[in-house]
């Protein structure tokens, strides 16, 4: 699968996040805690999404911006890693107004946010 390669190319090639990552998967850190990340959904948001995910946190992605999703990768987090992705490349106005929604209805711990447009 394209976007699990592409993934696994980001997670590679950002060193000092994948050790943060493994210490924070070690400990658990964020064990219980619901993030949702606001994002362009990118190869490299998803390395991102992954470590916090193996952190022990749900993580729910939700596009900040549609023309930006990298659908592979979109995908490949749904399906490899059991991560729930609002969006795709090429969702509605209407469509990503809700997805937003959707993702605000988790009632998050966090909210990292690139500032939506």
């Amino acid at each position: 699968m394209l976007g699990k390669k592409r993934i696994d190319f980001a997670r590679e090639n950002m060193p000092v996040a994948e050790l943060i990552g493994m210490k924070w998967e070690l400990s658990k850190v964020l064990e219980g805690k619901k993030i949702v990340l606001c994002n362009h959904i990118t190869k490299e948001t998803a390395a991102a999404a992954v470590l916090l995910q193996n952190a022990g946190a749900d993580v729910i992605l939700a596009a900040s911006n549609p023309a930006s999703i990298q659908d592979d990768v979109a995908e490949a987090l749904r399906e490899e890693y059991g991560m729930t992705v609002l969006g795709c490349r090429s969702e509605t106005n209407e469509e990503w107004i809700n997805h937003r929604r959707q993702a605000l209805d988790v009632h998050p711990d966090l909210i990292v946010d690139d500032s939506a447009e």
